[in-house]
């Protein structure tokens, strides 16, 4: 139906093919599939908003689509099922100059995008809310909560078994040829040197999720920005390479803060809580038997005047490392003053391979500290030193 905003369709409770560009589009029910970019503005509909009720739906589109934000506002909301969302570039949930907003409310789903995509804001604001079920997100560069400059990105995962893939196509020419830029999954990034970046915050609530990034990812952030990855529940893997896993680099504050399980956290180097250039950089784990393995400039690192902070509360953890001359607790000398390494292991029988030990604490360089700590038992009411 044509109107003053553009065409507005209603669908009834059987499939339906949607491949027309629409303002509005309300469906009730079956399998649809929309194969003209849902909810993606353009400059005849600077507002596209999409409903979808119930079904397992297909929806597909090329750039600025499926809760894409060109300028605009674009929203898509499928309230059941187990949808499927595939997109290009600034889109599922992604606003560029606008304001971009996807919220799936139930169901298995998956969302595959390339750049700026999966909650991303690039002077707007892009959010991607998900309430339940194991869903898999897969994109390629600057996604998965990503804040550019005068941006936010925040993408909210509420439960399930989640898989968070970003990188496998852009290659980092400056630093390696066999590794990819990722820039995703909680990361703020500026335009250096003229511009401030974002804000990135990736939330989990629940769920064993497998966190794959390459270079830079995973609650990171560069250049005057904020980036962010908090997870709730769970017992989940953080496998990247380099600039992960609350590494902040170049004026920025960076965390990934785990709240509860039994952890693996994977990288090669500036990773797990490492601040570099005048960052701080924080991981924070409070619970859970866990596993740190890296090879340099890790496990609370600071370098070139940057701040980097490890805290694990509690659990028989193991913290392996290649470099121990620059790994827990370590800080180093620049521009006339120092960088400063924080590590701390509050609890539990913990396994070293480098500097730090169990039940004690360390100092190896002119600003790092490590303690390894146990907790004063608890005590009965009317023992110790309180009055019954």
């Amino acid at each position: 139906m044509a109107t003053d905003v553009g065409i507005v369709a209603i669908g009834g409770p059987g499939p339906t093919l949607y491949h027309a560009e629409c303002a509005i589009i309300i469906d009730v029910g079956g399998d649809d599939t929309y194969a003209a970019g849902a909810a993606g503005t353009s400059e005849l509909h600077p507002v596209s908003i999409v409903i979808d009720v119930d079904g397992d739906d297909t929806y597909t589109g090329g750039d600025h689509t499926l809760g894409g934000g060109f300028m605009g506002v674009g929203v898509l909301a499928d309230l059941s099922g187990d949808d499927s969302y595939t997109a290009g570039s600034f889109s599922i949930g992604s606003g560029l100059f606008g304001v971009g907003l996807l919220h799936d409310a139930d169901g298995n789903d998956s969302y595959a995008g390339d750049t700026c995509t999966e909650a991303s804001g690039a002077f707007g604001i892009g959010i991607l809310r998900d309430d339940r079920g194991n869903d898999s997100y897969r994109a390629a560069l600057f996604s998965q909560a990503f804040g550019f400059v005068m941006g936010a990105g925040l993408l909210h995962d509420a439960a399930g078994n989640d898989l968070y893939f970003a990188g496998g196509k852009y290659t980092d020419e400056i630093r390696y040829f066999d590794h990819f830029l990722s820039l995703s999954q909680g990361f703020g990034f500026g335009w250096r040197p003229d511009a401030s970046g974002g804000i990135g915050l990736l939330i989990d609530d629940a769920g064993n999720d497998v966190y794959v990034s390459d270079i830079f990812g995973q609650g990171s952030s560069y250049w005057f920005a904020v980036g962010g990855l908090v997870d709730r529940r769970g017992n989940d893997q953080y496998i990247s390479y380099q600039y992960a896993q609350g590494a902040g680099t170049h004026i920025t504050v960076a965390a990934l803060v785990d709240l509860e399980g039994d952890d693996n956290y994977v990288s090669k180097g500036v990773s797990q809580g490492c601040g570099h250039d005048l960052a701080i950089g924080i991981l924070h784990d409070f619970e859970g038997d866990d596993n740190y393995s890296c090879h340099d400039l890790s496990q609370a690192a600071g370098n070139a005047n940057g701040i980097g902070v490890l805290f694990d509360d509690a659990g028989d953890d193991v913290y392996s490392v290649r470099g121990v001359g620059n790994t827990h607790g370590y800080g180093n000398w620049r521009r006339d003053y120092g960088s400063i390494g924080v590590f701390i292991d509050g609890g539990g029988t913990d396994a070293y391979s480098g500097r730090g030990a169990d039940d004690s604490w360390w100092t190896f360089s002119t600003y790092g500290i490590g303690v390894d700590t146990e907790p004063p038992p608890a005590t009965e009411p009317g023992e110790g030193g309180e009055p019954e």
